[in-house]
């Protein structure tokens, strides 16, 4: 019975070392990958702003045919996002699923969750990259805004932060999106639905014009921007939001940040997921640093749902903005941050599971449906996967163990 005994406390005292060790080594990595602590990572709000922008966020006046507003398919029940495969915009009703029932307008990508889109260094935003900051430059498609606004007589201090700050270059684009914001009709494309910058500051016009005649915006502004209602322009709205999503959506600490520098605690199946992460399974090579994203392009061959960005079930994601041939079906690498709570996943929402998520990066032919699969679907796969061969071919294989691990560490990257 001694025995028995001594061999029990000799085997608990080396499975407690070697969790001991492998913690150690899970830490260090992390570390080593850029992993930083909440607090250096999120950027300064002002209070009063983020308290204005948390009232744009949520009006319907400020969409062009006053239906829906920033916060319809952002929403705290979905982590910040709405739980659907593509976002459904003007015209829907309702939260989640109920807006796909609805006659509201299909926006063909994937809502992105906002959680620390306005910390340091998140200089490139949406699945396109169609905001992306680069040597301090913004490149966008309202690259003329600057200069539109600084060509006006008023010269606001505010409005120097445009140079600098892509997140609030970024709130500008929704409003001007056709489907998302703007109502698809006749009207708009007889007027606004063409390439001119000159169209998208008419829509702001209007909108800045709504708000001036609502005397408590107006009253807000004076206080806050020291502004009189004749020199209230659309820039305050895109900065107020700015402010409200770095204080909103400001990145929390999580379980593996308590992990890491308080000496939190993860179970064993996590902490080897977490090995798996930044070890066998590459997954650090992309989904780096506190976000967990490099913020760079990268081509996984999700399928594609809905009608896609260039029509018949087609994206060609950060090609729609460069135009370079290398980034055809490239999107930018999803922070992780929540990602147990912002499902469904990739540009087009194409997956709800996060274990299945995670496979197509290594083994994107398992879940094909050949027999219902269409020509132009197949077609469009082989093409995917040629794009998409280096981030395949990089990654080894993954048993389902391995895969049940990766999961369990990416749940710690959840807020406590």
């Amino acid at each position: 019975m001694k025995y028995f005994i001594s061999f029990l406390l000799i085997f608990f005292s080396v499975s407690v070392l070697a969790s001991s060790f492998y913690s150690k080594l899970l830490k260090e990595a992390a570390l080593k990958n850029n992993f930083k602590q909440i607090s250096v990572v999120n950027k300064k709000f002002d209070k009063k702003k983020s308290s204005l922008g948390k009232k744009f966020f949520h009006d319907t006046m400020l969409s062009f045919n006053s239906d829906m507003s920033c916060g319809t398919c952002h929403l705290t029940k979905f982590s910040s996002a709405d739980g659907l495969p593509n976002a459904v915009g003007v015209g829907g009703e309702g939260e989640g699923i109920d807006r796909m029932f609805s006659d509201g307008e299909i926006v063909p990508r994937n809502t992105l969750p906002l959680w620390g889109r306005g910390s340091k260094d998140f200089n490139t935003l949406f699945w396109d990259g169609k905001i992306t900051q680069v040597d301090g430059e913004i490149i966008s498609q309202l690259g003329l805004l600057t200069k539109n606004y600084a060509s006006m007589d008023n010269e606001y201090e505010i409005i120097q932060d445009f140079y600098q700050d892509p997140l609030i270059s970024a709130v500008h684009l929704p409003f001007v999106e056709i489907r998302e914001l703007v109502a698809d009709d006749e009207e708009v494309t007889e007027v606004l639905k063409k390439e001119s910058i000159d169209t998208a500051m008419n829509v702001f016009y209007d909108l800045t014009e709504r708000i001036k005649k609502d005397s408590d915006y107006t009253k807000e502004i004076k206080e806050i921007y020291n502004l009189e209602v004749d020199q209230i322009e659309f820039f305050v709205v895109a900065d107020a939001i700015a402010h409200f999503i770095r204080d909103e959506f400001a990145i929390k600490e999580t379980i593996f940040s308590d992990f890491v520098f308080n000496d939190g605690k993860l179970n064993d199946d996590a902490i080897r997921g977490g090995l798996l992460f930044y070890g066998k399974a590459k997954c650090s090579s992309c989904h780096s640093g506190t976000l967990f994203s490099d913020l760079d392009f990268h081509s996984i061959p999700y399928p594609q749902v809905g009608f896609g960005k260039n029509g018949f079930g087609v994206d060609y994601g950060r090609f729609n903005v460069t135009y370079d041939p290398d980034d055809l079906y490239k999107f930018r690498t999803p922070p992780l941050i929540n990602v147990e709570f912002t499902k469904p996943y990739s540009h087009s929402g194409s997956v709800f599971d996060l274990k299945e998520a995670i496979r197509y990066h290594f083994d994107p032919l398992k879940n094909l449906d050949l027999q219902n699969i269409s020509d132009l679907e197949r077609v469009e796969m082989y093409k995917k996967l040629k794009i998409s061969g280096q981030n395949i071919n990089q990654i080894p294989y993954l048993d389902e163990n391995e895969l049940d691990q990766l999961v369990e560490f990416l749940k710690t990257l959840s807020f406590k």
